[in-house]
């Protein structure tokens, strides 16, 4: 088994939902913002014609942020 610190972030979101730390909904959310994440990289982007906005922007914030919230309310001392 490969280190957590080398764990791709795939893995780390099937990990999460699988242990429950974040729920089904969530991961999938997750999985999405992962994949237009690279769309990133210019020949990509280009391909697909990809064309990012603010909009994407706050809606990747606020994806994120639920993933944070999940995670720290999970892990916090006294919760298990």
């Amino acid at each position: 088994m490969l280190p957590l610190a080398r764990w791709s972030l795939e893995s780390l979101i099937t990990v999460a939902a699988e242990l429950e730390y974040i729920d089904a909904s969530l991961a999938r959310h997750a999985q999405a913002l992962r994949e237009s994440r690279n769309l990133i990289h210019p020949d990509k982007h280009l391909r697909e014609r990809s064309t990012p906005d603010g909009h994407l922007a706050s809606i990747s914030q606020q994806v994120v942020r639920a993933v944070l919230e999940a995670l720290a309310r999970r892990t916090a001392v006294g919760s298990r």
